[in-house]
């Protein structure tokens, strides 16, 4: 592992403050940019790695892949940098937990709370997946939760943009086997359908307490055999557990399907079925937060969270498509054009009659 201690200094400019994590790849450090004078994150790579060429090209490629992304629920990747016998890249630090922490907060009295996390990490990886980009290792422990609890996606060092070939499999091989999708584990090249899988089984985890098939998780499984639905589950750990909605453990059952094909089709399709399935949730049983503020709107569940939607803008064939706004507005124009044309034709005509009379001439009297 490096051999880095507080307060050294990298490339006269990034003191380490603290070793946040540690792992096979390296390790993570909260560091002072001396030159923004800022706080941010770094990811050095193993020296005892410095030897393979992929592994210094499995960071370039999160560093690559990662600037592209854009999102609120992205964690930001700034650079790429050599020093030293040290690779390592710079990124934005988030204060707060990893949803490791939440696992055991999320009963299915708190069902709603767990949709307020999830569904910005959906709609984060749908858009990593309209550019090109898989995560390829969705756990609770690569979404981090900032201190407006936030959730924030981020580790996309096996993420691997969408190419089929020796390159792409050596990068994107790696990965959890907990949440590694069939075609992952036979190293098949990387596709959203990966990341559909992983997903489901972080919410399987999330609502179950563990991961599919725990705590015997082995590859012929992953291969062969379905999980056990996710109440059933719960009714084996728990007798007296209350089920999670059907909508949604049959959501969970469909992206945890052995053939990609099987699986909802994007991240958007799962996304429109998680707003449902919650907004039922509030409808039926609102949470304690809900019964104190009063009744809720149909998307008041997700109204806190700033989500990314396509946005289409359609025409209007006719008035009956226009605001009421706009309506009342149209319909005024047309009455005062036609009161105008009233009054032109009215003095018109009263021109021609009294120029059509002799001088000195009144109307007649009643």
């Amino acid at each position: 592992m490096p051999n880095l201690k507080k307060d050294e200094i990298l490339v006269s400019r990034f003191s380490l403050v603290e070793k946040l994590g540690e792992g096979g790849m390296g390790q993570v450090w909260r560091v002072q940019d001396l030159e923004l004078e800022i706080q941010i994150a770094i990811k050095v790579l193993n020296p005892q790695l410095m030897s393979q060429p992929n592994r210094i090209d499995l960071l370039k490629n999160e560093c690559r892949n990662t600037r592209r992304l854009a999102h609120p629920n992205i964690v930001r990747v700034f650079d790429f940098h050599r020093f030293e016998d040290l690779v390592f890249i710079s990124m934005e630090y988030i204060e707060g937990r990893d949803l490791r922490d939440y696992r055991g907060e999320f009963s299915t009295g708190k069902i709603n709370e767990m949709g307020h996390l999830i569904r910005p990490v959906i709609n984060a990886l749908g858009y990593a997946h309209q550019l090109g980009v898989v995560h390829r290792d969705v756990k609770p422990g690569n979404i981090l939760i900032d201190r407006q609890q936030n959730p924030r996606l981020t580790d996309f060092g096996i993420a691997g943009v969408f190419k089929s070939g020796y390159p792409a499999l050596e990068i994107t091989s790696g990965g959890s086997l907990f949440c590694m999708s069939p075609q992952q584990l036979e190293g098949q090249p990387s596709l959203p359908a990966d990341d559909i899988y992983a997903l489901g089984a972080l919410l399987y985890e999330l609502c179950t307490g563990y991961p599919p098939f725990y705590p015997d998780i082995t590859r012929e499984k992953i291969l062969h055999e379905p999980p056990a639905r996710v109440n059933r589950r719960l009714n084996d750990l728990a007798g007296d557990a209350a089920p999670i909605p059907e909508a949604l453990e049959d959501l969970i059952a469909s992206m945890l399907a052995k053939r990609p094909e099987d699986r909802p089709a994007s991240m958007e399709e799962i996304e429109d079925r998680f707003v449902r399935v919650f907004n039922s949730a509030v409808d039926h049983r609102r949470s304690p937060v809900a019964l104190q503020s009063g009744p809720v709107e149909p998307d008041a569940v997700f109204a806190r969270q700033t989500i990314i939607t396509p946005v289409s803008v359609r025409p209007a064939a006719s008035g009956k498509g226009l605001p009421l706004t706009e309506r009342s507005y149209r319909v005024k124009g047309v009455a005062l054009a036609f009161a105008f044309v009233l009054l032109v034709t009215g003095g018109l005509w009263l021109w021609h009659y009294l120029a059509g009379r002799p001088a000195g001439q009144s109307p007649a009297k009643m």
